[in-house]
Formats: C-alpha cells, sequence, structure tokens
C-alpha cells in the first residue's frame, strides 16, 4: 500500500500512514540538524487512544569537558512533531516504534474488536476473520481529524434493496361481481 499523507490541508505535516490488518505504521520526518554535532532524539509517547510525539537536540560531541557524549549543558529544546487522538484503540504493549535515517516509524498493534466478534452484538460478520475469529477493527484514519485511508478491504459488502417494479397497479386485479360471471365455477 502507498503511504497516505496523516493531514490535510494548506500546511500538512509530512507525516504519512498505512494501515494494515493488524498494526497502524505512522511514518515521520524528524527535522533536520543545524550542525553534523546534533542529533534529534524523539520521545515517543504511546497510550491507547493517543500518540504524543517530540523530539530534543543532543549534541553529540565528546570532546567537550564536564559533560558527558549525548548531553548538553541547559535543557534540551524540546519540539512536539504530533499530538494527537488515534482513531482507535491499540495496544501500547506490543506497540513499538524506531528512528534512524532522520525518519521515525511508529508500528501501533490495533486492539482486536471483541464486541464484533459476539454473536449477538449485531454486527455480523464484520469484527470477524475468515476463521470467526476477533480481528482489529479498520481504522478510517491514523488521527482523528486526519487524512481519511482506503475503506476496509474485508467490510462486507452493504446490500441494496432490490425493488421491482410491478406491472400492474394495486386495486386493478380485484373483480366485481359482475365481471366474475362465468370465469369459474362458483354460483352467487
Amino acid at each position: 500500500m502507498e503511504p497516505i499523507p496523516l493531514f490535510d490541508g494548506p500546511n500538512p505535516s509530512r507525516a504519512t500512514w498505512v494501515q494494515g490488518e493488524e498494526t497502524v505504521t505512522i511514518t515521520v520526518p524528524l527535522p533536520e540538524a543545524s550542525s553534523s554535532l546534533e542529533v534529534h532524539r524523539p520521545t515517543v509517547s504511546i497510550r491507547p487512544r493517543r500518540l504524543c510525539v517530540t523530539t530534543s537536540i543532543a549534541c553529540c560531541d565528546s570532546s567537550r569537558t564536564g559533560e558527558a557524549a549525548g548531553e548538553s549543558s541547559g535543557a534540551p529544546e524540546q519540539t512536539t512533531l504530533l499530538d494527537n487522538e488515534l482513531s482507535g484503540e491499540v495496544s501500547v504493549e506490543d506497540s513499538t516504534w524506531t528512528f534512524g535515517e532522520g525518519l521515525l516509524v511508529i508500528e501501533l498493534a490495533k486492539k482486536s474488536d471483541f464486541a464484533a466478534a459476539a454473536p449477538h452484538s449485531g454486527r455480523g460478520a464484520q469484527g470477524r476473520g475468515s476463521q470467526g475469529e476477533p480481528r482489529p477493527a479498520w481504522w478510517p484514519c491514523a488521527v482523528c481529524a486526519g487524512k481519511s485511508g482506503p475503506p476496509d478491504p474485508k467490510a462486507p459488502k452493504k446490500m441494496e434493496p432490490n425493488i421491482q417494479k410491478l406491472d400492474s397497479k394495486i386495486g386493478e386485479q380485484a373483480v366485481g361481481k359482475k365481471n366474475f360471471e362465468g370465469k369459474s365455477k362458483f354460483q352467487w
């Protein structure tokens, strides 16, 4: 699947997202460092319904005295890249993130929709996999108010009513006593 921009609008973020059956992957480009001695260190906070990504600039100069490599003398400047509510619920323990080469990749593990798999829920097979087991819900977008993604490929097709026009009108088939003579063996 092709990555989808996370947001629409005149100033959209360069972040993108892709959805699979079990996960939602969000890719966030990190800001470029102003010198070769600076590195952007992301901090990712994944909660069941919220994602927050911040970055701070760390200095990599190990020749400075009194400071360890990767630390600066003052508090690092924090920049918020994302702070949004998610479109679905995620499993915090199973979600991961990695960064390298200027990109932050966040793998959010979707929680299974057990309510949709219950036979009494009224949703039918929508929330079940091919074997009837619960499957995670398909997200319309990665974050609330974000750009919509493709429709669920495994969603049941919407049934349209099959209405056919009748050839005759109601009431035309009613036969009066006068017109009924000779058409039946029944006698009045």
